[in-house]
């Protein structure tokens, strides 16, 4: 999987895996859909997938991913779908989140995150699922 750099869409969801996301994924550089949920994933959500800027759906979910989201997420102007939820995830939501254009459908349910209000530059955020933390989100 590694040196399929054209891989475009990658679901192993529910596949038993363990361990961390391997650094030789920043090579997916035309991936645009990325689904690792209900696994044993842990560690750090990896800074690289913020460089994969085809990026469109990223579902982390239902693993064991610990530490703060990456700043770099904020950058992903593709993406419409990122889910996070089930995780240990801590620290506060970056504010480079309201920085999504596309982002219609963000979850972050059931983990230990803290935010500060985050203007969302966009027009269609229409299925924001509830944070689970104290969160005023306001669109333009």
């Amino acid at each position: 999987v590694y040196k399929r750099q054209l891989l475009m869409n990658l679901t192993l969801s529910a596949s038993g895996f363990n361990g961390t996301i391997p650094s030789t994924f920043q090579n997916l550089a035309q991936l645009t859909y990325l689904d690792f949920n209900s696994n044993q994933l842990e560690g750090t959500i990896p800074e690289f997938l913020g460089y994969l800027t085809k990026l469109a759906k990223i579902d982390l979910s239902k693993n064991q991913f610990r530490g703060e989201i990456p700043v770099s997420i904020g950058s992903l102007s593709n993406l419409e779908i990122l889910d996070l939820s089930s995780n240990n995830l801590t620290g506060e939501i970056p504010i480079a989140l309201g920085n999504l254009n596309n982002l219609s459908n963000l979850n972050l349910t059931h983990n230990r995150v803290t935010c500060k209000p985050i203007n969302l530059k966009t027009d269609h955020c229409s299925d924001f699922v509830a944070l689970r933390c104290y969160c005023t989100w306001t669109t333009p």
